[in-house]
């Protein structure tokens, strides 16, 4: 099924050349970056052959694969890289209308990968990067050497070589739109030739110069970024362009309907046209939403229902418009904006694109409701409306479970409304889901909220949640243990702790406190804190005091690249960037009479079923002797890794360093990670004596 997706994304972009990120040799990397390069390769010979997957269209030959490679992936062996033939590339080439090196241009645009804290700062002068051809070939001196590159690439394309060396030659920065009339020209001279994807490819970039070039200001303005299906409102139509062309506007359509047909228009130089116009979503219309998070998802793939959007970056807009008219009498399609605009007194205008969404909201307060012996827990389901609406709150519940809900009808709208239920659970009880919805009083029924992602770097992401709840009941011990959480990129364990009847108080992270650590017995750091708190050489010393005094403090998963603190350990551990993302891996237990794996709850093999997304990640390459390896586990064919759980007695305490992906499995509900984790919260220096192998 992948193959076939990158199959499809080559077969419709039709490259010459593909670059790899990384290497096809297992080990080096990541599976799934080394991954990325094995599909590369087999979706390059799978497209070029006609016989394989002849559902995503004609055959396509790739020209050359070649790898970016550096001396980082022969870290140890340096001398296999000093021999390799390389294409050398200068990218600190300094590119004059930036202002900027394409060095520096990328270090902006790395700067944009604030998750992963990815910020370059970028320096002008010379910068190599190398290529290195991975396909059989030999490695060129250019990336495009040999390649045929000119308009003679398709049937009657180079008859129009004069005309477009005339455009370039005669283009003028300042009156750009001089030059519309030619490229209207040479539009009409593609659209007179044998239908190819090079000449289609080709009318769709002349069709943006025209746009471009025009000075065109064309947009359609919703009074909100939120909608819903059979929603009427008044829209605000707004063209303008600063040339001497002569466009006249004839019709306007917004998502396949005609908005507005009072042209001809003519559209004056440098003056705003507005219209005022009525409009009425589509009561069908689709929700707004990534188009492979619509479906729940399988393991490692996702449910796509309509397969042409495979490959695409994000999903098609959910209202987009077309303005027909005419330019120096010529018909022209021009794409219009749709937005809602906004201004604030500080950040000025505010732009966002405008989402579909359900006219009532139905939120859960979480995901899943873990019982562990309590037979009764209150869970809070807000409701919220676009405008105000009358109903019934109701639920689906699985065989066994009982919902105390309230009775008779509820009036919602705009400002969200808590409504608590009361859940109960049965004597026993199997993993399952309460499907809550809300019933209009006309019978129109809700089943979702909406999720949503802001923030100023990105543009604003939503999909729908279903209105589910998981429920299920474990067999788990939580030891009575006051515990402090201490942030780090970000995770929502301190949640799921809670979930299970574990108080955790968060820590101010910029405030480092012996005394605020001394009212605690536990402190969790949360994932990459080493490498995202700047005062963890603050932190450090307090914490291995703590432990000697007879805390326990649990370090969870950090990158070995750009940690504020190396000295963060009270023996000396060495991170590394071994992963094991295969979550079924098989995991062996190395010492099972460890407190760590009895204390609370006693740990089996069973406890490492139903993990998610993968075991552990970056785990530590070297460690004392006097840590205690607990787990041993590898990915298929490579090394074993014991690394994922040490534990070390310091002082009267104890010491845990983690790389198990704790993050995603208890947020999932996983119970074996619950148990585990319980366990490890509830470490102390008298559980060891002899304990171990």
């Amino acid at each position: 099924m992948i193959l076939g997706d990158v199959v499809k994304v080559i077969r419709e972009f039709r490259p010459d050349v593909i670059i790899t990120r990384f290497p096809t040799t297992p080990g080096i990397t990541h599976g799934h970056h080394t991954a990325s390069a094995i599909l590369a390769l087999e979706g390059v010979e799978a497209a070029a052959d006609p016989r394989q997957f002849r559902e995503w269209g004609a055959a396509h030959q790739v020209k050359r694969v070649l790898w970016n490679t550096s001396s980082w992936f022969y870290r140890d062996h340096p001398k296999d890289f000093e021999a390799l033939e390389v294409l050398e590339l200068n990218i600190g080439k300094y590119l004059p209308l930036q202002g900027q090196s394409v060095a520096e241009n990328a270090a902006l645009s790395r700067s944009q990968h604030k998750s992963q804290g990815f910020g370059s700062k970028g320096a002008p002068g010379e910068m190599m990067e190398y290529l290195v051809a991975i396909d059989g070939q030999a490695t060129p001196d250019e990336i495009l050497a040999g390649l045929e590159l000119s308009w003679s690439r398709f049937e009657g394309g180079k008859s129009l070589d004069k005309k477009v060396a005339n455009l370039v030659e005669e283009f003028q920065p300042m009156a750009p739109w001089k030059s519309v009339p030619d490229l209207l020209t040479l539009k009409e001279d593609l659209e007179n030739l044998p239908s190819s994807f090079w000449r289609d490819e080709k009318i769709k970039e002349v069709e943006s110069l025209i746009f471009d070039c025009s000075g065109l200001y064309a947009q359609v303005l919703f009074p909100s970024s939120e909608v819903f299906p059979g929603e009427e409102i008044n829209l605000q139509i707004k063209l303008s362009h600063p040339s001497n062309l002569a466009i006249g506007l004839e019709s306007i359509l917004l998502s396949g309907q005609e908005l507005w047909a009072g042209g001809p228009q003519d559209l004056l130089q440098n003056e705003l046209f507005t219209k005022e116009v009525s409009y009425q979503v589509e009561a069908d219309k689709p929700f707004s939403q990534p188009y492979w998070l619509a479906n729940s998802h399988g393991l490692g793939n996702f449910e796509v229902d309509d397969v042409l959007n495979i490959g695409k970056a994000d999903s098609d807009p959910s209202f987009k418009a077309t303005a027909q008219m005419k330019i120096n009498g010529t018909p022209f399609s021009c794409p219009v904006s749709v937005l809602f605009e906004s201004s604030d007194p500080v950040k000025g205008l505010i732009q966002k694109p405008v989402y579909n969404v359900p006219k009532v909201e139905v939120a859960p307060a979480v995901e899943q409701l873990i019982f562990d012996g309590e037979k009764l827990k209150a869970l809070s389901i807000k409701l919220t409306a676009k405008v105000s609406t009358r109903g019934y709150l109701g639920v689906q519940t699985p065989a066994g479970w009982e919902v105390i809900m309230p009775k008779g009808e509820i009036e919602i709208g705009p400002i969200p409304q808590e409504v608590v239920v009361r859940v109960k659970a049965p004597d026993s009880a199997d993993f399952s889901a309460l499907k809550f919805y809300f019933e209009e009083s006309n019978g129109q029924t809700y089943t979702q909220y909406v999720q949503r992602i802001a923030y100023d770097h990105i543009p604003i992401q939503i999909w729908m949640h279903n209105a589910s709840v998981v429920v299920k009941k474990i067999n788990l011990a939580v030891p009575n243990r006051k515990v402090a959480y201490l942030q780090g990129a970000g995770d929502v364990i301190p949640e799921a702790l809670k979930e299970v009847g574990m108080p955790v108080a968060e820590l101010d992270a910029q405030q480092p406190s012996a005394k605020v650590l001394s009212g605690y017995d536990v402190v969790i750091l949360g994932v990459r804190a080493l490498n995202t708190l700047e005062n963890m050489p603050e932190w450090s010393p307090l914490l291995k005091d703590f432990v000697a005094k007879g805390g326990t403090v649990i370090t969870q998963y950090n990158t070995s690249f750009r940690l504020k603190d190396d000295d963060f350990a009270p023996y000396p551990l060495k991170l590394g960037r071994s992963r094991v993302t295969n979550e079924q891996a098989d995991v062996q237990i190395l010492s099972p009479q460890h407190p760590v794996l009895t204390n609370y709850n006693q740990i089996s093999q069973d406890d490492f079923d139903g993990w998610v997304q993968e075991r552990g990640l970056y785990f530590p390459q070297e460690w004392d002797e006097r840590y205690e390896p607990i787990l041993s586990m590898h990915d298929e064919g490579e090394d074993a890794l014991n690394s994922s759980l040490l534990v070390a007695p310091y002082g009267k305490g104890v010491y845990v360093y983690t790389s198990l992906s704790f993050f995603r499995e208890l947020p999932a509900g996983v119970p074996g990670a619950y148990r585990l984790f319980m366990n490890i919260i509830g470490l102390e220096k008298n559980q060891f004596k002899g304990a171990g192998k």
